[in-house]
């Protein structure tokens, strides 16, 4: 998400309380979890990120995600561009526009300090869209609505509904944006509570 709109939400909430995240110091201890999610995708895997940095620290303050919950501040989905060949994830980012990493960048200590992912019923047909927008600038703008540039939960927001899943995903007002913002946060939680009760549980996170 836009490095410089954020620093400026940030600064805007700054006087807010925000909830306990005492998840999140327990989730920046162990790094074995990189290995373990890694080690489990699958193209079409929805992966979430708790960015490090001051860009993560002010999505995750923005988004005063609830005490006891580790806030996600980024997201993109597991893709693989030939059978059995390598997997890569299909994420939009600031400083590069819609891009494919290998998980191990998305995943590195130097971008996370905690990760996860959920399994979609479908979710291959959602990566082969997502890899449509390789190359796509970022949307600096936040809209959520104009499909020409995208942020990081417009992404996969917009491959989703292109690939009939449609999600009713909360969207937040925030100060000095006219727009309303999907979170990964918000994101993550309706995902959850969708292909949960679907599939086997997939999710992991480092304070597992």
């Amino acid at each position: 998400m836009a490095h410089s709109y954020w620093l400026t939400i940030a600064a805007a909430l700054a006087l807010l309380p925000l909830p306990g995240d005492g998840e999140l110091s327990a989730a920046a201890e162990p790094a074995a979890w990189r290995q373990s999610v890694t080690a489990d995708l699958r193209p079409g895997d929805i992966v979430f990120r708790r960015g490090v940095g001051p860009t993560a620290d002010a999505v995750s303050l923005a988004s005063l995600s609830s005490a006891g919950m580790v806030a996600w501040t980024h997201v993109g989905i597991v893709a693989q561009l030939v059978k059995d060949g390598p997997l890569y994830v299909v994420h939009a980012i600031d400083d590069r526009g819609v891009v494919m990493d290998p998980p191990e960048r998305f995943f590195s200590a130097a971008e996370s300090s905690a990760g996860t992912f959920v399994r979609l019923g479908g979710g291959e047909g959602v990566a082969r869209i997502a890899m449509g927008f390789v190359g796509r600038a970022f949307d600096a703008s936040l809209s959520l609505f104009d499909h020409e540039d995208f942020y990081c939960t417009e992404l996969i927001f917009v491959s989703m509904r292109q690939a009939g899943i449609r999600l009713d995903i909360p969207l937040r007002k925030l100060p000095m944006h006219e727009e309303p913002v999907m979170f990964p946060d918000d994101l993550y939680r309706v995902l959850v509570a969708h292909f949960r009760a679907m599939l086997p549980p997939t999710t992991k996170t480092a304070a597992e």
